[in-house]
């Protein structure tokens, strides 16, 4: 019989999963383990998918809980604890996949960067730090762990989703946006380190005073202020989609857009895209007039 400990360190061995997702999957093992009685096997598994189902959650909700059964299940077999990745063949509940509205229009993003203006420090982080998110597509964690030293000119490089590293080319919006805070940096006499962090001192290594690089919640706690002041709702994640989208409705090649996002497969460029034009405006009206020649 196999007790949870062993399904979780399976689950808290991986390396390209996030600490949240390893707690998500954790706790989804513990309620499998708890039902299937340490009964290890797809017949096992595939009762409690029909149990989740019948107790009312959602289609989408058991998809989740099932994902994390079949990680755990095939690290047990990568790690020689099982002989076989028992989960394989269990199948996941049928559900439409309903794609949001992540895009919002350039107005907004507009007026939230009007919110960061100002005379202070941390109106010049925030103004730079979201400028640069929203031209491109970096997610926030990549943002906070941007340093100094990574940065060479119109030159970018970024960890991306992965642990990958990224080669970002900024606009020219970019530079004049972030120039003002790099400047303050200078003259704080940081030239290594994060690019965006906190103005509160604090000692590290001893005897040097500098702030201490920003946590990706903070990034949404920074953006809920400044949204606030403009009246508007957005979130971290929704500069990527709209840049995407943006330069989609543009008329950038899904290559070039690819080369921005760091996306490894060109597929997934469509997924974050969002068409922003309005529905009344007829796409037909892109195409040249059809006339025959005698016309």
């Amino acid at each position: 019989m196999f007790t949870v400990t062993l399904l979780e360190d399976a689950v808290q061995t991986s390396t390209k999963k996030r600490p949240s997702t390893k707690r998500a999957y954790c706790a989804a093992v513990r309620r499998f383990v708890d039902f299937a009685q340490g009964d290890l096997s797809g017949a096992a598994c595939e009762r409690w998918r029909d149990a989740l189902i019948a107790s009312g959650l959602s289609p989408r909700t058991v998809c989740t809980k099932i994902a994390a059964i079949k990680f755990a299940s095939k690290r047990l077999e990568l790690l020689g604890h099982h002989p076989n990745d028992f989960a394989r063949g269990v199948e996941f509940p049928a559900y439409i996949k309903t794609k949001k509205r992540f895009a919002r229009p350039m107005e907004e993003a507009a007026r939230m960067l009007d919110a960061c203006r100002g005379p202070r420090p941390v109106d010049s982080r925030d103004f730079a730090m979201f400028t640069l998110g929203f031209r491109s597509a970096l997610r926030r964690e990549s943002l906070v762990n941007l340093k100094l030293e990574d940065i060479d000119g119109r030159k970018f490089k970024v960890l991306i989703k992965g642990g990958r590293i990224h080669e970002l080319f900024v606009d020219d919006e970019v530079i004049a946006a972030m120039a003002p805070w790099i400047e303050f940096l200078k003259r704080r006499g940081i030239t290594t380190g994060y690019v965006f962090r906190s103005l509160r001192p604090t000692i590290k290594p001893p005897g040097v005073r500098i702030g201490a690089g920003l946590h990706p919640s903070s990034i949404n706690t920074i953006m809920n202020e400044r949204c606030e002041l403009a009246g508007l709702r957005l979130h971290p994640h929704l500069m990527r989609h709209c840049t995407i989208s943006w330069l989609l409705d543009a008329g950038a090649s899904v290559f070039r857009v690819q080369q921005l996002s760091g996306h490894r497969d060109p597929a997934s460029v469509q997924e974050y895209a969002y068409d922003t034009r309005a529905a009344d405006d007829p796409v037909g009206g892109m195409l040249p007039a059809l006339r025959s020649p005698a016309h």
